[in-house]
Protein backbone atom coordinates (compact mmCIF):
# COMPACT_ATOMS: atom_id res chain seq x y z
CA UNK A 1 0.00 0.00 0.00
CA UNK A 2 1.19 3.50 -0.52
CA UNK A 3 0.90 5.53 2.07
CA UNK A 4 2.15 9.67 2.41
CA UNK A 5 3.77 11.53 4.77
CA UNK A 6 2.30 15.31 5.73
CA UNK A 7 2.79 18.07 8.15
CA UNK A 8 0.26 20.13 9.92
CA UNK A 9 0.43 22.80 7.30
CA UNK A 10 -0.47 20.11 4.68
CA UNK A 11 3.17 19.83 3.36
CA UNK A 12 3.35 16.37 1.60
CA UNK A 13 7.16 15.42 3.42
CA UNK A 14 7.37 12.01 1.54
CA UNK A 15 6.25 9.08 0.07
CA UNK A 16 6.25 5.79 1.36
CA UNK A 17 5.07 2.30 0.01
CA UNK A 18 4.88 -0.56 2.64
CA UNK A 19 2.52 -2.93 4.30
CA UNK A 20 0.04 -1.72 6.42
CA UNK A 21 1.35 -2.83 9.41
CA UNK A 22 4.49 -0.73 8.96
CA UNK A 23 2.66 2.98 7.88
CA UNK A 24 2.27 4.16 11.22
CA UNK A 25 6.35 3.53 12.01
CA UNK A 26 6.98 5.56 8.87
CA UNK A 27 5.70 9.38 10.66
CA UNK A 28 8.34 10.92 12.82
CA UNK A 29 6.76 13.23 15.66
CA UNK A 30 4.65 16.13 14.19
CA UNK A 31 4.03 14.17 11.14
CA UNK A 32 0.49 12.61 9.89
CA UNK A 33 0.55 9.69 7.64
CA UNK A 34 -2.62 9.09 4.84
CA UNK A 35 -2.92 5.73 3.37
CA UNK A 36 -3.57 6.52 -0.47
CA UNK A 37 -4.34 3.78 -3.39
CA UNK A 38 -1.95 5.16 -6.58
CA UNK A 39 0.94 6.75 -6.47
CA UNK A 40 0.72 10.41 -5.69
CA UNK A 41 2.57 13.95 -7.06
CA UNK A 42 3.93 14.71 -3.58
CA UNK A 43 5.17 18.14 -5.75
CA UNK A 44 1.61 18.76 -7.27
CA UNK A 45 -0.83 18.02 -3.99
CA UNK A 46 -1.38 18.66 -0.41
CA UNK A 47 -3.17 17.71 2.41
CA UNK A 48 -5.87 19.66 3.61
CA UNK A 49 -8.21 18.30 6.47
CA UNK A 50 -7.02 14.61 6.20
CA UNK A 51 -8.02 14.69 2.17
CA UNK A 52 -5.77 14.73 -0.71
CA UNK A 53 -6.11 17.88 -2.95
CA UNK A 54 -4.39 19.25 -5.83
CA UNK A 55 -2.24 22.31 -6.07
CA UNK A 56 -3.25 25.13 -8.02
CA UNK A 57 -1.47 28.06 -9.83
CA UNK A 58 -0.27 31.05 -8.15
CA UNK A 59 -2.86 33.01 -9.69
CA UNK A 60 -1.57 36.45 -12.00
CA UNK A 61 2.17 36.10 -11.68
CA UNK A 62 4.44 36.33 -14.52
CA UNK A 63 6.77 34.30 -16.16
CA UNK A 64 9.36 36.52 -16.69
CA UNK A 65 9.71 40.62 -16.40
CA UNK A 66 12.17 42.63 -17.85
CA UNK A 67 13.67 45.72 -16.79
CA UNK A 68 17.09 47.82 -17.44
CA UNK A 69 19.97 47.54 -15.08
CA UNK A 70 20.32 50.98 -13.93
CA UNK A 71 18.74 50.68 -10.33
CA UNK A 72 15.97 53.00 -11.49
CA UNK A 73 13.49 50.88 -13.58
CA UNK A 74 12.04 47.92 -10.93
CA UNK A 75 10.47 44.68 -11.20
CA UNK A 76 7.31 44.86 -9.19
CA UNK A 77 5.21 41.67 -8.28
CA UNK A 78 1.86 41.98 -7.10
CA UNK A 79 -0.73 39.40 -5.60
CA UNK A 80 1.24 37.50 -3.73
CA UNK A 81 -1.03 35.76 -1.10
CA UNK A 82 0.75 36.07 2.87
CA UNK A 83 2.18 33.43 4.17
CA UNK A 84 4.01 32.48 0.48
CA UNK A 85 7.80 31.74 1.07
CA UNK A 86 10.13 33.64 -1.47
CA UNK A 87 13.60 31.95 -2.35
CA UNK A 88 15.70 34.53 -4.06
CA UNK A 89 18.98 33.61 -6.47
CA UNK A 90 21.13 34.97 -3.43
CA UNK A 91 20.03 32.24 -0.68
CA UNK A 92 17.91 35.37 0.94
CA UNK A 93 14.50 33.80 2.05
CA UNK A 94 11.43 35.44 3.49
CA UNK A 95 7.79 35.20 3.71
CA UNK A 96 5.32 37.20 1.44
CA UNK A 97 3.25 39.88 3.93
CA UNK A 98 0.75 40.36 0.79
CA UNK A 99 2.72 43.59 -0.24
CA UNK A 100 4.11 43.94 -3.43
CA UNK A 101 7.62 42.08 -4.12
CA UNK A 102 9.99 44.75 -5.61
CA UNK A 103 13.92 43.64 -7.30
CA UNK A 104 16.03 46.50 -9.37
CA UNK A 105 19.59 46.07 -9.77
CA UNK A 106 22.59 47.99 -12.15
CA UNK A 107 24.27 44.82 -13.37
CA UNK A 108 22.97 43.23 -16.24
CA UNK A 109 22.03 39.88 -15.89
CA UNK A 110 19.09 36.97 -15.47
CA UNK A 111 17.84 37.02 -11.29
CA UNK A 112 15.33 34.47 -10.49
CA UNK A 113 13.06 33.84 -7.18
CA UNK A 114 10.56 31.11 -6.40
CA UNK A 115 7.46 31.62 -4.39
CA UNK A 116 6.11 28.56 -2.61
CA UNK A 117 3.37 27.85 -0.48
CA UNK A 118 1.07 24.91 0.36
CA UNK A 119 -2.11 25.23 -1.72
CA UNK A 120 0.38 26.40 -4.76
CA UNK A 121 2.24 24.85 -7.19
CA UNK A 122 6.12 26.01 -6.75
CA UNK A 123 6.45 29.35 -9.08
CA UNK A 124 9.75 30.32 -10.37
CA UNK A 125 10.00 33.93 -11.79
CA UNK A 126 12.67 35.19 -13.69
CA UNK A 127 13.88 38.62 -13.86
CA UNK A 128 15.80 40.05 -17.11
CA UNK A 129 18.10 43.02 -16.61
CA UNK A 130 18.90 44.20 -20.05
CA UNK A 131 22.22 46.59 -19.99
CA UNK A 132 21.18 50.57 -20.88
CA UNK A 133 21.88 52.04 -24.15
Amino acid sequence: MNHIIYNSSGDILRAVNCPDSMASMQAKEGEFLLSVENYVDIDGNWVSSGLLKKKTELPFLPNLIEITANLEDTAIITDVPDGCVINWFDGLTEISDGSDIEFSVDLPGKYWLVISSTPYLMKEITIEAIPTT
